[in-house]
C-alpha cells in the first residue's frame, strides 16, 4: 500500500506506523495527482489522506485529471472531517466542514463515517474495485491519539528559539505597518507574545493578519499588501511556504520582507517531516534568501534590506498556546 498525504492531525494514528508507505507531498493537489499516477502504472489501490480543509486543492486534479481515468483505477481517500457538524472545532473549519459531504456527492465519491475506530479498521480493509473511488470520513477524536515519536533530522540541529525569534520581531514591530502569521503555530505564537487582535475580525487595528485556513497562501497575502506600499512582514513556516512555492519566486521589488522558520516538520499536524529535510535547499530555490542563525542576525535583517530569510528553529517545547481566533 502506498499513502499519498498532506499529514493531518485526526488520522496521525493512523499515518505514524505506517511510515514506510507514506508518500509526503507539498500539498493535497500534488497528493491526488500522484496517487492518480501511481495507482495507474502499479495496478494497485492508491491511498489519499489528507484533510477536508485541503480538499479543495484536491478538487481540480480529481476532476480534470483522475476523472480521466476511473474507470482503469481504484483509490480510497481519507479524510480528517474537520468542523464536522456536532463536533466544536476552530472557527475556520466550519465552512467546509458542513460542505465537505456536499463535495464528495457532487464528484460522485461514496463516502463513509465510521462511528468507532474498529469500524474505521474494517473500513481500510475493504477492497475498492476498479473504477471506484470511495471516501472515509474521519471526525476528530475517532482515532486514538499518536505518539509523536521521533524528532526529525533537520530538527535535532543546532537551532533558534522560536520564543525567542519571537520576542526579536516585537521589539522591531514599529518598523511595520502589517504582519502576516501563517496556519499553525507561528499565528499562536505571535498572538501569545504579542496580545494583538485579528485584524478586521476582532478589532479595528489592521496589524496582524492571522491566516489560520488558507495554508500556503500567507505569503501571497503579504505580496498584496506590500503592493499597496504598507510595510510588510511574512512570518511563515516551512510547511506552509512550500505548499505553493511558486508565490515566492517573484521580481526582488515585488516581494515584502519574509521570515521562514524552519524546523522540517509540519509541526502542529503530527510532527511530521517535511518532503525534504535540507534548509539549504528552500535557500537554493527562494531568489536572494538569506539563512539567518542568530538573533542578532534577526535584528539586522529585520532593520535592513534584505527581503527572506530562512530561521532554523528547534520544535516548541510548549504546545499549548493561545489561539488568535
Amino acid at each position: 500500500m502506498k499513502i499519498f498525504t498532506v499529514p493531518d492531525s485526526t488520522t496521525s494514528s493512523f499515518l505514524k506506523p505506517r511510515k514506510e508507505d507514506l508518500i509526503i507531498t507539498s500539498c493535497e493537489g500534488e497528493a491526488a495527482t500522484r496517487a492518480t499516477v501511481w495507482a495507474l502504472e502499479s495496478g494497485q489501490t492508491a491511498v489519499l489522506a489528507i484533510q477536508n480543509s485541503g480538499l479543495g486543492n484536491a478538487i481540480n486534479p480529481l476532476t480534470s485529471f483522475t476523472s480521466l481515468y476511473r474507470s482503469r483505477i481504484s483509490m480510497k481517500i481519507v479524510i480528517g472531517w474537520r468542523g464536522a457538524p456536532g463536533v466544536k472545532d476552530e472557527v475556520q473549519h466550519g465552512v467546509m466542514g458542513a460542505i465537505t459531504p456536499v463535495l464528495l456527492e457532487t464528484l460522485d465519491i461514496a463516502y463513509a463515517v465510521p462511528d468507532t475506530e474498529a469500524e474505521f479498521a474494517d473500513r481500510m480493509e475493504e477492497e475498492v474495485k476498479t473504477g471506484e473511488i470511495k471516501a472515509i470520513l474521519v471526525r476528530p477524536g475517532l482515532l486514538s491519539s499518536a505518539d509523536d515519536g521521533e524528532t526529525s533530522v533537520a530538527s535535532r540541529k543546532i537551532a533558534l528559539d522560536s520564543d525567542e525569534v519571537f520576542a526579536e520581531i516585537l521589539r522591531h514591530k514599529d518598523m511595520f505597518d502589517r504582519f502576516v502569521l501563517s496556519t499553525g503555530y507561528n499565528g499562536r505564537q505571535f498572538y501569545s507574545h504579542s496580545g494583538m487582535e485579528a485584524a478586521y475580525l476582532n478589532t479595528d487595528d489592521r496589524s496582524v493578519i492571522y491566516n489560520v485556513g488558507a495554508m500556503g497562501f500567507s505569503y501571497a497575502m503579504g505580496l498584496e499588501l506590500h503592493g499597496q506600499g504598507l510595510r510588510t512582514l511574512v512570518v511563515d513556516g516551512d510547511g506552509s511556504a512550500l505548499m505553493h512555492f511558486g508565490s515566492y519566486v517573484k521580481d526582488e521589488h515585488l516581494r515584502p520582507k519574509c521570515l521562514v522558520l524552519f524546523n522540517g516538520q509540519h509541526e502542529s499536524v503530527g510532527g511530521f517531516d517535511l518532503p525534504f529535510q535540507s534548509m539549504e535547499t528552500m535557500i537554493a530555490h527562494i531568489p536572494n534568501a538569506v539563512q539567518i542563525t542568530g538573533l542578532d542576525e534577526l535584528a539586522a535583517f529585520l532593520r535592513g534590506e534584505g527581503r527572506i530569510g530562512i530561521v532554523p528553529t528547534a520544535p516548541r517545547s510548549n504546545k499549548k498556546l493561545k489561539r488568535p481566533l
